[in-house]
C-alpha cells in the first residue's frame, strides 16, 4: 500500500468518526497516560518503602548477631530496681508526708504501714494510709509535692468525702506507696 492510498484511508476515517469519536479517542488516550503515569508513580513509591523494609530487615538481623553493639537488657527488672532508692530513705519519705501536710493545713490523725515485697522480691513496696482533713486545694497540693519529690512514689487510693454542711473542708483517705530497693 502506497503513502498516498494509506494517507488517504485515513482521511476518510477522520471525518467519518466526527467531533464525537475523536473526543472519545482523546479520552481514550488521556486515560491511558494516566493509568501509565500512576503505574510508574506508585513502582517508584512501592520500591522506596520495599527498600526501607529491606533496612529494616538489615538492622534488624545486625542487632540479633551475638557480636552486635546491640545490647538488649538482659535482666529488665533488674535494670527497674536498680533506679529505686536505697530502703533507708523511707523514713525520709515518711517525714515529708508529715511535714508538707503541716505545710499545707493538713491534719493527718495517723498512719497506717504496710511492707510487701514486689518485682521477684528485688524491691520493697512501702504502703501508707491515712485520714487527710482539709480542702481541695491544700489536699491536692500535698500529693503534688509527694510526688514531684519522690519519683519512686506513687498515689494508690484516693477518696474523699466533704461534710454534709457545705463546708469547704474534706475528709480524704490517702493511700501512699513508696519503692525501694529491696534489702540483700
Amino acid at each position: 500500500m502506497s503513502a498516498a492510498l494509506l494517507r488517504a484511508r485515513l482521511w476518510h476515517a477522520a471525518r467519518r468518526i466526527g467531533p464525537v469519536g475523536w473526543s472519545g479517542i482523546a479520552a481514550l488516550m488521556l486515560a491511558a497516560t494516566v493509568g501509565i503515569g500512576g503505574r510508574l508513580w506508585l513502582n517508584a513509591s512501592n520500591r522506596a518503602l520495599i527498600d526501607e523494609a529491606d533496612q529494616w530487615k538489615e538492622q534488624i538481623a545486625r542487632a540479633r548477631r551475638p557480636d552486635s553493639a546491640f545490647n538488649p537488657i538482659a535482666d529488665p527488672i533488674g535494670t527497674v530496681v536498680a533506679q529505686l532508692p536505697p530502703a533507708d530513705q523511707l523514713p525520709a519519705f515518711v517525714e515529708e508526708v508529715q511535714a508538707q501536710a503541716v505545710h499545707r493545713g493538713l491534719q493527718v490523725d495517723r498512719t497506717e504501714y504496710r511492707v510487701q515485697k514486689t518485682l521477684g522480691g528485688r524491691a520493697l513496696r512501702y504502703q501508707l494510709s491515712m485520714p487527710a482533713h482539709g480542702g481541695y486545694p491544700q489536699i491536692r497540693g500535698w500529693l503534688e509535692g509527694l510526688l514531684h519529690d519522690f519519683p519512686s512514689s506513687a498515689l494508690d487510693d484516693l477518696s474523699m468525702l466533704r461534710a454534709g454542711d457545705g463546708s469547704a473542708q474534706l475528709d480524704a483517705r490517702v493511700t501512699l506507696s513508696f519503692y525501694s530497693r529491696g534489702v540483700n
